[in-house]
């Protein structure tokens, strides 16, 4: 043991500091796997997403993103620029005549717009529509074409895509929130970094937060991959698929979907 705590303080020793963040926070987050329902493992956790203690963290590295070249994930300020490639090209497959109307459901104060940010500079005009706990929509701000909504029903315009990166999985009712994005009929919908199983049927967990990012226990969902899949085929078809990288140790698992409707 003593011999592999040295190699792994010699391996970070030569690691940039952005590939030890994300070692930190991705690969030491822990799993409990057995609960019978969201409820059911929602019951051994605490507050969850909206703690204050988390709202706070989240808000305290989000408000150093804007004027800067950097942008930050749960909490967590990132120096370099970690891309998801399959859902960049998504969103910019999404661009309709020079402009692109984004609803971001779970989107923070930003994270993916400032992730990306750089190859959307060329876009004539965005309207970024972010859905979110009613504490993030109470402290945000409407920023030009950065919009904060409560609810999906408070959408004002159609969207050209929807986003779901890493927010269905925290959801007691995902399926509920989905086809309230189908009615709204987006032309695409992109789901990145979600859990998903070869089992028929979903599964339930508690994520335990690294202490380093913050202290939480998470209830969440692992989805049916068939399920999931087949919840869309009536009205959307299946484009591309991905394996997420930067992932725990589910990483095999986590994958990413993009759907575009059907004409």
């Amino acid at each position: 043991m003593c011999r592999f705590n040295l190699i792994k303080k010699k391996i970070k020793k030569y690691l940039p500091n952005y590939l030890i963040k994300i070692y930190h926070q991705y690969f030491t987050i822990k799993f409990i796997y057995g609960y019978k329902s969201f409820k059911h493992a929602k019951q051994n956790c605490g507050d969850g997403f909206d703690s204050n203690l988390i709202i706070n963290k989240i808000y305290k590295a989000a408000i150093l993103v804007p004027n800067k070249k950097n942008y930050e994930r749960d909490g967590v300020n990132f120096d370099e620029i970690q891309y998801s490639w399959p859902l960049l090209s998504s969103i910019l497959l999404a661009i309709n005549n020079n402009k692109l109307n984004v609803l971001d459901f779970g989107g923070s104060f930003g994270t993916t717009f400032y992730q990306n940010r750089k190859f959307l500079k060329h876009v004539k005009k965005i309207k970024w529509n972010i859905v979110e706990q009613e504490k993030i929509v109470d402290i945000a701000k409407n920023k030009n074409f950065m919009h904060f909504y409560k609810k999906i029903d408070d959408l004002k315009t159609k969207p050209d895509i929807a986003l779901f990166c890493c927010s269905l999985c925290y959801l007691e009712n995902p399926y509920d929130v989905l086809k309230k994005v189908l009615n709204i009929k987006p032309n695409f919908i992109a789901v990145d970094r979600t859990p998903f199983t070869e089992k028929k049927e979903d599964l339930f967990a508690i994520q335990i937060v690294n202490k380093k990012i913050y202290k939480a226990r998470l209830p969440m969902v692992i989805f049916s991959l068939d399920k999931f899949i087949n919840f869309f085929k009536k009205e959307y078809i299946l484009i591309e698929k991905w394996t997420s990288e930067e992932q725990p140790e589910l990483s095999d698992n986590y994958k990413g979907f993009l759907f575009k409707k059907k004409h």
